[in-house]
C-alpha cells in the first residue's frame, strides 16, 4: 500500500518541470531575436550617416536644383503673358535701305523736299518752242526739280505771254543756275517781263542775252535788276543788241566784275 504513492508523486513533478522548461525555452529565443534584430537597425542608421557626411554637397545639389526650378516658372509666366516680346525677339532686325524718310534722295538747294530728284540739263535750244512748250516748262519750274542749265537757245516762236509764264516762275525757283536766252528775238517788250522775275530770283548766276534785239531803254532795265538781284555773275550782251549801245554794255559788266572780285 506504500508503493503506489511515491510513482504519484513523481508523475505529478515531471510534467512541471517539462512545463517550467518550456514556458522557460520561447521567452530564450524571443530575447534572442530581439537582440539580433536591432544591432542591424543601429548599423544600417550609422550607414546612411556615413554616406551623408561623405557626400554633403548631394544634398546641396538637391536643394538648388529645386531654387532653380523655382526661378524658372516665374519667368515662362512672363513669357506667356507678354507673348509680343518673344515674338519681337524672333523677329530680323530692320535693314536700313536708305529709301526710309527721304534718305539716298538728292534735293534741290532750298526745295526742302518739293522735288526728289533735280534735273541736271535741259537743251532746248532750235526746236520751234512756241507759248505751249513755255507753259508746260513754267510747271516743271514751278515744280523746283530743275533744271540746273536751261537753255532756250535759238526759240523766236515764244510770245510775250510765254515768257510771262516763265519769268513768274523763275520768282521762286532756286535750282536754275545758268539761262541761255540767245538768240529769241528778245525785244524790250521781253525784258520789262524777264526782269520782274529774275529781280526775285536767288540762284541764276549766268544769263545769256546775246544775239537779240534789245535797245537802250531794256538795257536799262537791266541794270536797275541787277541792283535787286546779287546772284547774277555773267551775262553776256555783245552780240547783238546794237540798239544798246556799248557804254551801257560797258557799265553793266563792270558792275558784274566787281561781285566776281
Amino acid at each position: 500500500s506504500d508503493q503506489p504513492e511515491p510513482a504519484t508523486s513523481a508523475e505529478a513533478d515531471q510534467p512541471e518541470t517539462a512545463t517550467s522548461a518550456e514556458a522557460d525555452q520561447p521567452e530564450t529565443a524571443t530575447t534572442g531575436n530581439e537582440n539580433v534584430q536591432e544591432p542591424d537597425i543601429v548599423e544600417q542608421e550609422e550607414k546612411k550617416e556615413e554616406e551623408k557626411d561623405e557626400n554633403p554637397s548631394d544634398a546641396e545639389e538637391e536643394k538648388e536644383d529645386k531654387e532653380e526650378k523655382k526661378t524658372d516658372e516665374p519667368k515662362e509666366v512672363e513669357k506667356d503673358e507678354n507673348p509680343s516680346d518673344v515674338e519681337d525677339e524672333d523677329e530680323p532686325p530692320a535693314v536700313d535701305d536708305g529709301k526710309s524718310e527721304g534718305q539716298g534722295e538728292v534735293k534741290g538747294e532750298g526745295a526742302e523736299g518739293k522735288a526728289p530728284y533735280i534735273l541736271q540739263q535741259l537743251d532746248l535750244g532750235d526746236c520751234s518752242f512756241g507759248d505751249g512748250g513755255a507753259d508746260s516748262l513754267s510747271r516743271l519750274l514751278d515744280h523746283d526739280c530743275g533744271p540746273r542749265v536751261l537753255m532756250l537757245t535759238g526759240n523766236k516762236g515764244i510770245s510775250a505771254d510765254g515768257w510771262q509764264k516763265m519769268s513768274n516762275s523763275l520768282k521762286t525757283n532756286t535750282t536754275v543756275k545758268a539761262l541761255h536766252l540767245d538768240y529769241c528775238e528778245i525785244t524790250n517788250k521781253e525784258v520789262a517781263m524777264l526782269v520782274d522775275g529774275l529781280s526775285e530770283n536767288k540762284t541764276i548766276q549766268t544769263l545769256d542775252l546775246e544775239g537779240n534785239s534789245i535797245t537802250f531803254g531794256g538795257g536799262h532795265k537791266l541794270v536797275q535788276m541787277l541792283e535787286k538781284n546779287s546772284s547774277i555773275r555773267e551775262m553776256k550782251l555783245t552780240e547783238g543788241n546794237n540798239g544798246m549801245g556799248d557804254s551801257l554794255k560797258k557799265d553793266i559788266q563792270e558792275l558784274l566784275e566787281k561781285r566776281v572780285s
